[in-house]
This record gives C-alpha cells, sequence and structure tokens, in this order.
C-alpha cells in the first residue's frame, strides 16, 4: 500500500477526539501502517461518565481484526437468558431467541458493557501512546495547499494532510470545515441536519445476584420506553422519552436534580412482574440526563476535513 502524500512526505492523519470513534481510527491507522497523532480535551482516556455501549457481530469482527476481541469478550457476558419485549405492565410480549440468531448466522454474540471499560481496552490495546495527546483541546485548523494545521491550547500545532474530525456531535472540526465550505458557491451549512429529539436517562449499577442474564426492552404510554440489561457484574438501563424537535444549537444542560427528578416521575413503572423502574435507580452507581440527537449530514468531507461517527451521522428513528 502507498501511505505517502502528493506532498512527498509520508501520509499523517491528525485525529481530533479519542472517543470511540478515535481510537477505533487509531487502530485502523496502525493496522494500515499510516501516520497518525490523536488530541483529545479531556485529561484521561475513560473518565467516570456515560453508560455502556453494546457491541453487535459485525463491530466485534473489527475489533478482532484490532486484536483486541479477546479482551472484550472477558470484560463482558453474553447474554444467555435471552432477550424480552415488555408492554406497559412489564408482561412479557415476545422473547424471541436473538442470540441464538446472531450466533448461528454472524458467528457472533451481542455484547454490552461500560463504555469507559471498552475506550480503556481500545487505548490500552495501542502499541504507542505518544500518539495519543490528552488534555489537550484544538482551537483552530488551517487547511493550506500542502497540508491542514491544527492548533491546541497548549501552544503547539500538529500538522498532517487530513484532518479527522472524531470530536462527536458538537464537532469544532465540523464548524471549522463549515466555515470554510462556505466560502465556495453553492456550498451551504447543514446546519438543521442534526436535532434534537429524544431525552434520556441512563445509568449503570452493579450485577444482581439471581437476576436472569438478559435484556429487556419495554415500552410505556407518552412515546416512552426503557431498555435494561443485566450481568453477573454489571447492570444498566436507558429510559427514553420523545420531545419537542429542536435544533443542534438549543443546548440544555441538565443537574443531578434534573435527573433525580426524571427518575422520580417514571419510579412506579413496571419493568417486569416484579420489578418497577425505582429499583434499578436505586441500585445505580452513576446516571445521568442528556438530549439526544438525531440526523444525518449531507457533506461528511471538504478539502482536508473528513468528518466521522456522530460528527457526521447520529442515532435515528
Amino acid at each position: 500500500m502507498d501511505n505517502g502524500s502528493d506532498t512527498g512526505r509520508p501520509l499523517r492523519v491528525v485525529v481530533v477526539g479519542a472517543g470511540v470513534t478515535g481510537l477505533a481510527a487509531a487502530h485502523a491507522f496502525e493496522s494500515a501502517g499510516i501516520a497518525y497523532v490523536v488530541v483529545e480535551r479531556q485529561a484521561e482516556v475513560a473518565p467516570p461518565a456515560g453508560a455502556t455501549i453494546g457491541l453487535f457481530p459485525s463491530t466485534l469482527r473489527v475489533l478482532k481484526q484490532f486484536g483486541v476481541l479477546d479482551l472484550v469478550e472477558d470484560g463482558s457476558d453474553p447474554f444467555e437468558d435471552g432477550f424480552s419485549n415488555r408492554d406497559a405492565r412489564g408482561r412479557v410480549l415476545s422473547s424471541p431467541s436473538w442470540r441464538q440468531c446472531l450466533r448461528d448466522n454472524l458467528g457472533h454474540d451481542f455484547r454490552v458493557l461500560e463504555r469507559r471499560a471498552f475506550l480503556q481496552i481500545l487505548y490500552d490495546a495501542l502499541p504507542d501512546k505518544s500518539k495519543i495527546r490528552l488534555g489537550r483541546t484544538a482551537t483552530k485548523v488551517q487547511d493550506g495547499p500542502d497540508a491542514v494545521h491544527v492548533d491546541l491550547d497548549d501552544g503547539s500545532r500538529e500538522t498532517g494532510d487530513v484532518v479527522l474530525g472524531a470530536d462527536g456531535v458538537r464537532s469544532f472540526v465540523r464548524q471549522a470545515m463549515w466555515e470554510e465550505a462556505h466560502l465556495e458557491p453553492g456550498t451551504v451549512k447543514d446546519e438543521a441536519a442534526i436535532t434534537t429529539t429524544w431525552r434520556c436517562l441512563f445509568g449503570v449499577g452493579p450485577g444482581e445476584p439471581g437476576r436472569p442474564n438478559a435484556i429487556s426492552v419495554s415500552s410505556f404510554p407518552g412515546k416512552r420506553s426503557v431498555v435494561v440489561s443485566h450481568q453477573p457484574n454489571l447492570s444498566s438501563f436507558t429510559f427514553f422519552w420523545k420531545t419537542e424537535r429542536r435544533p443542534l444549537a438549543a443546548r440544555t444542560r441538565y443537574t443531578a436534580d434534573d435527573a433525580a427528578e426524571a427518575a422520580a416521575s417514571i419510579a412506579h413503572l413496571p419493568l417486569d412482574e416484579k420489578r418497577t423502574f425505582a429499583d434499578v435507580w436505586d441500585r445505580r452507581q452513576r446516571a445521568q440526563l442528556v438530549d439526544i440527537q438525531e440526523g444525518v449530514l449531507s457533506r461528511w468531507h471538504y478539502g482536508r476535513y473528513v468528518l466521522v461517527g456522530d460528527a457526521a451521522h447520529k442515532v435515528r428513528d
């Protein structure tokens, strides 16, 4: 593979964001022999934030190529007791043989683990940690004829042939790309493409002895639903409310009191024949109330800018 650029020097990518997408990109570049650096504003690669992440067989096959599949499987448990859909009274509507179907047709289980644990696995498996520059915030991006320059808040600069915006739904790289792209006649910003459409209360807690190792999905009146999972060492919940559609810029920062108030409003809702939401909420170790966005940009690249992950497309209905 020719990993050179048209400048005669080796191709180099500046990745902004060391979340799941940014660290996955680092693994891909390592495998391809492409020079890269990742800059991340957080001082820790896996801070105590976020909830869980679900990994389908297609993702697990990629993780096998990265050499981290065994670590992911060691850090999670298959849902041996299955999957259920439940009604607003906690009664089982269906119990599809989802796990066996995935294994038979795609070769792997569905796995769930803490997002921070997954980030730590991806980071620890990288051979050269010096390429992950933590605690640096990108302040300016300049796309030139021969290179792209990313200025950081510590006064340093990273130069490459491509800047990869893996910095989330409120992407700084995307905004910089828009500011340059709008100078070209006929180019418009995708500012209205991503909107806030859901509110979400998520949390994680310890495993519950005696509970089935399973996932359940319940739906309630008022366009509300909850996903609850149980493993021997980890339990999690994700409760969704449909909200009025709002632009991405209309950001709400929820407090711990807001989360507690939201939990109180749904505490009585049944999750199964014996438990209500209050039971899983009381066992939480960490929880957060956030807005969830949806949308897909029409433009994912311009010049030396490339957008990936939530910077370009967000979970949809």
